[in-house]
């Protein structure tokens, strides 16, 4: 993980127009917007108009910027990191939320004349009632796990391979382990197989209990699968019961490793995208995809807007 803590984004940044986007939910002045003064018919700050009554709740206010924020990171697909970089430089902006508000208001009441008392009253509690919003706000993004941290349970993931050789099954071993540092909850027979255990049970068990399903597919474990023999052959009929009653399902990822025949897949899994890590040089790419598909943080450029357009 990249440190994003004093990365700074400058005009040609991507993150420019995103960060512009979201400066504008911390902007006080905005949230006076959505008053409405039906003797006038006017959206407007409170300083424009004499008999103005706070109205302003804070809880509604601070929980509606947080959902607003969580959106539109998520109609953008950014990845976890991307979320990151962007809070990391709007944190001032959340600090110091309602303060050039709070600061005018105080300007206001300490020049009022003794007749607007109501008034006054009305600016010193909107004046807390934006402290309260700067407090939970400053609160819900203190907590590190806005944005950056998935809270959602980790993906289980089952791996599907044939026991080649020791140097395959320690490729295999290498990959689990790295998904499990990675947030995945990696599900291999060599950690979850006690000895004595039933071979048939635990593949029914832990295949139907898991999210996703990972197939290596090697020359050896394709021949298994398509002849229906070995453990291989075995996790295939489970898994092609699970294909028959949904055929668009991306349950399966098959994944190219130590395969030099035509058949890149077994028959069952014919015209499933899959990712090969054939070639060694390009491994952390091959891996950061399948991580990225595992946890559902797709690298995909946030959407711009159409130059065509006025």
């Amino acid at each position: 993980m990249m440190d994003t803590t004093n990365i700074k984004i400058g005009y040609s940044s991507r993150y420019y127009e995103p960060l512009q986007q979201l400066k504008l939910m911390f902007d006080s002045q905005n949230v006076f917007k959505l008053i409405h003064n039906e003797e006038k018919g006017t959206y407007s700050l409170p300083y424009l108009y004499e008999n103005y009554k706070n109205e302003l709740e804070p809880e509604v206010i601070s929980t509606g910027i947080v959902q607003a924020i969580r959106k539109y990171f998520e109609s953008n697909l950014f990845s976890s990191e991307e979320k990151q970089v962007i809070l990391s430089n709007l944190q001032p902006y959340i600090e110091n939320f309602g303060n050039n508000t709070i600061n005018h208001l105080i300007f206001r009441i300490d020049r009022a004349e003794e007749k607007y008392s109501e008034l006054i009253s009305e600016y010193e509690k909107t004046i807390t009632s934006l402290k309260q919003v700067n407090l939970s706000l400053n609160k819900e993004f203190s907590k590190g796990s806005f944005m950056t941290i998935n809270t959602e349970p980790p993906p289980v993931v089952f791996i599907s391979y044939s026991h080649d050789s020791d140097k395959h099954k320690d490729w295999v071993l290498q990959l689990a382990t790295k998904l499990r540092s990675n947030g995945v909850n990696v599900i291999l027979d060599r950690w979850n197989l006690k000895l004595g255990s039933n071979l048939a049970s635990f593949m029914e068990r832990e295949l139907s209990k898991s999210n996703r399903v990972i197939c290596i597919c090697s020359d050896t474990y394709v021949n298994k699968a398509n002849k229906g023999k070995g453990g291989a052959g075995y996790e295939k009929q489970i898994m092609t019961a699970e294909l028959i009653q949904d055929q668009n399902t991306n349950w399966i990822i098959p994944l190219i490793v130590n395969n030099q025949s035509e058949k890149r897949t077994p028959t069952f899994l014919a015209g499933k995208m899959y990712i090969s890590f054939e070639d060694s040089n390009l491994y952390e790419s091959k891996y950061e995809e399948l991580l990225r598909d595992l946890l559902d943080e797709p690298s995909i450029p946030p959407l711009g807007k159409n130059p065509f357009q006025i």
